[in-house]
């Protein structure tokens, strides 16, 4: 496999979408959805589908780095910590992934619900934003435990020790 297309790279290359594009999916639909303006509110649902749906590629490429961790197939294994680490940033992804999930599907169910009215849409949108708040703060506390993995340099304080426990 070439250097630059292992799950390792992918995964840290692609693992930022659903974070960064949910959180800027959620800014244009308040900004619809305090205008009553239903262009804006689809514009920034079809964004989440588009951002949400790249939750699948994070998954299936953490898995796939972590088979190779654990199969020591990557050149410099992880130190203990960072094997702590890795094993609760996957716990905390496998939440995340639901609330991310929940978002899409809420999402969608908003787009169909378009056909039968704008208050439907808007509805559906109120709900899409509640359930993007939840999803963006939980994939937040994935990218913490993420970081922790590979940078030493994030671990320091008591907190982080902590953290495990």
């Amino acid at each position: 496999m070439n250097r630059l297309m292992t799950p390792e790279h992918l995964h840290v290359a692609l693992n930022h979408l659903p974070l960064i594009g949910l959180a800027a999916s959620l800014l244009p639909l308040c900004y619809g959805l305090l205008r009553k303006n239903t262009e804006v509110i689809t514009i920034a649902l079809c964004m989440c589908l588009l951002f949400g749906a790249s939750t699948v590629a994070v998954m299936w490429t953490g898995e796939a780095a972590e088979d190779r961790f654990e199969k020591s197939s990557v050149l410099t294994p992880l130190d203990s910590m960072g094997k702590k680490w890795m094993a609760i940033h996957e716990d905390r992804a496998k939440i995340a992934a639901i609330a991310g999930y929940l978002a899409v599907a809420v999402c969608l169910a908003s787009l169909v619900a378009k056909r039968y009215g704008a208050k439907y849409l808007m509805l559906g949108a109120w709900a899409t934003s509640l359930m993007l708040v939840v999803a963006i703060i939980l994939m937040a506390w994935v990218a913490d435990s993420g970081g922790q993995i590979r940078h030493p340099e994030f671990r320091t304080g008591a907190h982080r020790t902590s953290a495990l426990l």
